[in-house]
Parts: structure tokens; sequence; C-alpha cells
């Protein structure tokens, strides 16, 4: 019984949130093609860039969708606000319809060697204020370029750079999407049938770096799960020496004793945990990277990095949502 009060309370408010979501954008098609009606809201900064962020996601973004490259894009905007520090509702639908989508739409064409592009995520935060009070509001897309995903772990995976796996096959996939991937298996089962996932981002935390989370001192590190995320360096001087070599560099599989792709895999899992009980809310995207440095044309670092979105994720009917290419808006 409790099971079922709490799957009535899920839908009620998937059902809301939907619903406040279609009002809001009707409100905003509504006042751009009429900005000579009378204004029936304003909004705070803080909520027109929660709604708008509602919307752009609901509208533009990509949910349980393949992806072999990500890409995280910044721009930025000034919101006009009045002496009371609100935007009404005419002036919002510009503001979406004219600055946003088209700062949105620049940064994506500004990528390149993205064959499928499609958007995952908006990330919209005031930032500051400008001189004359209006808001400086930066906009984040996270775009990826969408493919067809297979994949055979069992000989692991090249750290990054797209080179495939061990054996430098099932290119364009390397560590880092392939446990995106697997992370996204688990946090993101199959919806139930006939619904459909949306997500609303609340806050994009700052990136982890494996130089923050070393597991082991220096004296100890050998190349070999030394940090919660995937580290390697060259150092002659230390004793014993580190050196990368192609072992360092190729991740060991799943089915592997031990395993790399395992302990990454549990590691980055445990970091989205931890984020979502300090704030309080839910997963919705990723983006692992991949780094490295060079001295005398001597590769000397490789690393992982992870970055994380928290928000809400909902569900919502099949056939009620109809996601638009952005670019093509």
């Amino acid at each position: 019984m409790q099971q079922q009060n709490t799957t009535v309370t899920d839908n009620e408010a998937n059902e809301a949130m939907l619903q406040h979501i279609l009002n809001f954008k009707q409100g905003m098609e509504y006042s751009y093609k009429h900005p000579e009606m009378r204004d029936g809201e304003s909004f705070t900064a803080p909520d027109a860039v929660y709604e708008l962020e509602a919307l752009l996601n609901f509208n533009f973004c990509y949910t349980d969708i393949e992806v072999n490259k990500k890409r995280f894009v910044n721009t930025q905007i000034t919101m006009p606000l009045d002496d009371m520090g609100k935007i009404g509702e005419s002036k919002l639908a510009q503001l979406y319809y004219e600055a946003i989508i088209d700062s949105i739409q620049a940064r994506m064409l500004s990528i390149t060697n993205y064959d499928n592009m499609k958007l995952l995520l908006v990330d919209l935060q005031q930032t500051g204020t400008a001189d004359n009070g209006d808001a400086i509001v930066s906009i984040g897309a996270l775009v990826g370029n969408e493919i067809n995903y297979t994949s055979t772990d069992e000989i692991g995976w090249w750290f990054g750079k797209a080179a495939g796996n061990c054996q430098g096959e099932n290119d364009p996939l390397d560590a880092t999407i392939v446990l995106t991937h697997d992370i996204y298996f688990v946090r993101f089962p199959a919806p139930p049938p006939g619904k459909v996932r949306r997500k609303v981002n609340i806050i994009t935390l700052p990136e982890y770096k494996p130089w923050d989370y070393f597991l082991v001192s220096d004296d100890e590190r050998d190349n070999f799960e030394d940090s919660r995320l995937f580290y390697a360096e060259e150092d002659a001087t230390h004793n014993p020496p580190l050196h990368i070599t192609d072992d360092t560099r190729c991740l060991s599989g799943y089915f592997e004793t031990p395993s790399e792709m395992t302990f990454y895999r549990d590691s980055y899992q445990q970091f989205i945990d931890s984020a979502e009980i300090d704030n309080n809310l839910e997963f919705t995207d990723c983006v692992i990277s991949w780094g490295e440095a060079y001295n005398n044309n001597i590769q000397t670092k490789i690393w992982h990095t992870l970055q994380i979105t928290l928000g809400h994720v909902w569900l919502v009917d099949e056939g009620s949502v109809t996601i638009d290419d952005i670019l093509a808006y």
C-alpha cells in the first residue's frame, strides 16, 4: 500500500511539473507574438532563470541517447530588470527567443567534427549584477555527438582520445565514453512502457580532479588506482620510477582481475551518490573528460576529470513531448 501511495504521489508530481512547464511555454509563445499586451506576470531573476532553464531542457534537450563525444560550452547574456528587480513576460519572451536561443545556437555551431550534434543539457545561472542592476546570466550547454553505441569491454579501454579498446579497435570509443555509458545504464533504467524521461537541471558542480583525491601518499604511488579518478604520471625521480606505458594508458576491462574499469566506474558513482545527498537533488548528467600533459614531447601526465549536473528527473507520457532541434529553430 505504501508503494502505491508513493507511485500516485510521483505521478501527480510529474503531471504537475509537466503542466507548469506547458503553461509557461504557452505564456512565452503568446507574449512573444503579442508584445503590445500588458504583462500578466513579472519574475525575479532567480525565478526567471529557473523557468527558462526548465523550458529549454524540456523543448530542446535529448535524453536516453548514446553519444561518443561531449562538450560543455558557455556564454552569457544580460537580463534587463526593472526598478523592482523583476522582468515582465514580454521582455522575458524576447530574451528567450532572441538572445538565449541564438546564443546557444552560436556556441553549438562553433563545435567542429560533430556529425550528429544533439543538445543534451542547458544550465542557466545568475552569476552577477551589472552596474545598472540588470542580471548577468551564464548559459552553459552540454552538446553531444549521437552514435549507435556498441562495445565489447572484456579487454579494457584506452584512457581517452576516442582511441578504442586496448587492442586499438572499436574507436571512436574510449574509457571516458564507456564509463559514462555505464553510469547512465545504472542511473537511468528504461522508463516504464509509454513513458519518456525529462530533466530539469539545477546546478552543475565544479570539476572533480584526480590530484584532489589521491588515495595513497606520494611515496606509495605506482600509477595504478592512485586516485579516485584515473591518473598516471611519468617521473623518473620517483622511487621506484613512474612510467606511462601503453599498459598504463589502457584501463583493464570489467572481466579482468583486477579491473580498473570497475574501480573507476564505482568511484565515479560514489562521487555522484555523495553529490545527490549533499545537494538534495537527483543526478541528471555528467561529463567524464580526459587530459594529458607533455614536456619536451614526452607525455608526463594523463588523467580523467568528472563534472556532475544535478536537478530533477521526471517521467511524462510518450507522445506528449516533442523535442525540437534547437539548431533548426
